[in-house]
C-alpha cells in the first residue's frame, strides 16, 4: 500500500504543548507519524521540528490540511510549510573550494537518496566543475 507522505517544519518561541498540539492535529487529520526531530535552540528559546506523516484517511487535499493547520500554527505563532514529500524541491547549491559536502550531494542526489532537483551549482572557484559537470549539473563560476 503505498501512502502519499507529508513533510512538515516549523519554528516558533518554546512553550509548553507544541508536540502534542502538533501531534494531536496530525492524527486527527488520518495521518501517521512516521519520523520526527525537534530541537531547543537555548539561546534563543526558538522550538524547532520536521515532522513526516504519511496520509492514512485522508480528509480532504494537502490544500484543506495546510488551511486547517494554520489555526494550530496561529496559537503557537509558528513559521511553518507542510509540502508533499514526492515533490522534488528545485535546489541551488553554493560551494567554495572544499568540495566534498558537494561531492556527497551529488552522489546521494545521483543514487536518489536525496529527493532534490538540482538547478545547478555556483561557485566562486572552478576547482568542482568537473565533477559537477560529470554529475550532469549545469555549473556556474562566479
Amino acid at each position: 500500500m503505498s501512502c502519499q507522505r507529508l513533510i512538515l517544519t516549523l519554528s516558533c518561541p518554546d512553550r509548553r504543548g507544541i508536540v502534542a498540539a502538533v501531534s494531536s492535529f496530525i492524527t486527527e487529520s488520518g495521518c501517521n507519524i512516521v519520523e520526527a526531530q525537534q530541537y531547543l535552540d537555548p539561546d534563543s528559546t526558538h522550538f524547532f521540528l520536521r515532522l513526516a506523516a504519511d496520509v492514512e484517511e485522508p480528509h480532504g487535499s494537502l490544500e484543506d490540511l495546510c488551511d486547517a493547520f494554520g489555526a494550530v500554527a496561529e496559537t503557537f505563532s509558528m513559521d511553518w510549510q507542510i509540502w508533499d514529500a514526492a515533490v522534488r524541491s528545485r535546489t541551488m547549491i553554493m560551494v567554495s573550494q572544499h568540495d566534498h559536502c558537494l561531492a556527497d550531494l551529488l552522489s546521494r542526489r545521483r543514487a536518489g537518496t536525496l529527493s532534490i532537483e538540482i538547478a545547478g551549482v555556483v561557485s566562486n572557484h572552478r576547482d568542482a566543475e568537473e565533477l559537477v559537470r560529470w554529475h550532469g549539473v549545469p555549473f556556474h563560476h562566479l
